[in-house]
């Protein structure tokens, strides 16, 4: 083995979380105690964050209290269908070296000390980055297998039951069951893989079809000119949240389409993810930045009510447009929605407040509205900007830190 899987995990550390801040861990369970085991160095939270808000309990959770409940792996991971992990594997001997290495490598650079609670956030998100990364890595193999051999059958899956008929409460119920959710997600057909930057605009797109993208900068101009009927499924996938950024223009297919799936790179969308109708809209592995435009609502995805949505290791990230104090995560609440392990940044929830979305284990920092009611937040963290710090000139950040000289590749094409 040339490298450790520890010493993988924390290469990818750089692209994992770019905002910081305190914040109240939020669960709709309570939290047991936390395990035995040493405790964090003197860099710990010591004091929650001004904006910081929890759901179910108005009182303020003080940031030891957040940070014991985050260390919880209960708490964690009482909501997602995991396999047994050993405690000797992920318990106290993991958190001392995460703690260690990332106080080593800040050494290196500065000679004071990192802020508490963004050390504190740095070792959880190791610890979970740590548990999700090799069953990501097989999915990611097993998908590249299936497009070398060529074309394979899926077979029909159901789809979790006719749920644009259920009620709110059966809708948040199957939204909070990841194994059921994600039936209504699956791909119905296998298309063909075709190069994304080589495929010419008009080019026939059957159901099915896979967009591939290699390491790079690329426009993806409107999947549905010159395409009539438009295809019921397509995916974009790329070769990596940090290594392919796509240029999305607007989606606005003239036809039913029933799935839109998005993977495994960034998307620089100033009109939003998709403007589809009805659709079931899977992302996995992105980044989203760009659609604070200050125009159509400044929406991360445009949707209506009939949707569905599925979003898992994701990132949802204000700043990157022209207008970063309108940044919102969706323009309507759709019917139903997961979002699984996402980080969302600089953002408002302000219109997501239907009982079928469910969030679990997602980080909400800095973010630009107070906790809106209505969805479920299964062991989440949530912080909010002070109000006075909600200006252009406060959140703005330049996409060449991510992606140096984008632009200019991107004009070069």
């Amino acid at each position: 083995m040339k490298g450790s899987p520890l010493v993988v995990v924390i290469a990818g550390l750089s692209g994992l979380a770019l905002g910081g801040g305190a914040a109240t861990w939020l669960s709709d369970a309570t939290p047991r105690a936390r395990p035995d085991g040493p405790r964090r160095p003197d860099t710990a939270p010591a004091a929650s964050a001004t904006g910081s808000s929890e759901l179910a309990e108005p009182t303020r959770q003080p940031a030891n209290e957040a940070a014991e409940a985050h260390d919880d792996e209960g708490a964690v991971s009482r909501e997602l269908e995991r396999s047994a992990e050993p405690e000797s594997l992920f318990g106290p001997p993991l958190r001392a070296y995460a703690e260690a290495e990332l106080a080593r490598g800040w050494a290196e650079i500065r000679s004071d000390s990192m802020p508490p609670e963004r050390f504190a956030y740095l070792v959880d998100s190791y610890i979970e980055n740590l548990r999700i990364t090799p069953a990501a890595w097989g999915r990611d193999e097993a998908n590249a297998k299936n497009e070398d051999e060529g074309k394979a059958p899926v077979a029909e899956t159901s789809d979790g039951g006719d749920w644009r008929e259920m009620t709110d409460e059966a809708r948040r119920a199957l939204a909070a069951d990841p194994a059921r959710f994600a039936e209504i997600f699956r791909p119905r057909v296998s298309g063909r893989v075709h190069d994304g930057p080589t495929l010419a605009v008009g080019a026939p797109l059957a159901d099915g079809d896979v967009l591939r993208y290699p390491a790079g900068v690329f426009r993806v101009r409107d999947l549905a000119q010159g395409r009539e009927p438009f295809p019921a499924d397509v995916t974009l996938r790329g070769a990596g949240m940090d290594a392919t950024l796509l240029v999305l223009d607007e989606l606005d297919p003239r036809g039913a389409l029933e799935r839109f799936a998005i993977e495994n790179c960034t998307v620089f969308a100033e009109q939003g993810i998709a403007d589809v109708r009805g659709a079931i809209v899977a992302l996995s592995r992105i980044r989203l930045v760009g659609f604070d435009c200050g125009s159509g609502g400044s929406c991360a995805l445009s949707l209506d009510r009939d949707a569905a949505v599925s979003a898992a290791d994701c990132r949802f990230e204000g700043g990157y447009g022209r207008a970063p104090v309108f940044a919102t995560l969706m323009n309507t609440s759709p019917l139903i929605a997961r979002f699984e392990s996402c980080s969302f940044e600089r953002v408002s929830l302000l219109f997501a407040v239907s009982r079928g979305v469910v969030f679990a284990s997602c980080s909400m920092n800095e973010m630009l509205w107070e906790q809106s009611e209505g969805p479920a937040y299964l062991s989440c963290r949530y912080s909010a900007l002070p109000a006075e710090q909600r200006l252009d000139e406060n959140l703005r950040r330049d996409l060449d830190q991510l992606f140096p000289g984008w632009r200019a590749e991107l004009d070069a094409r």
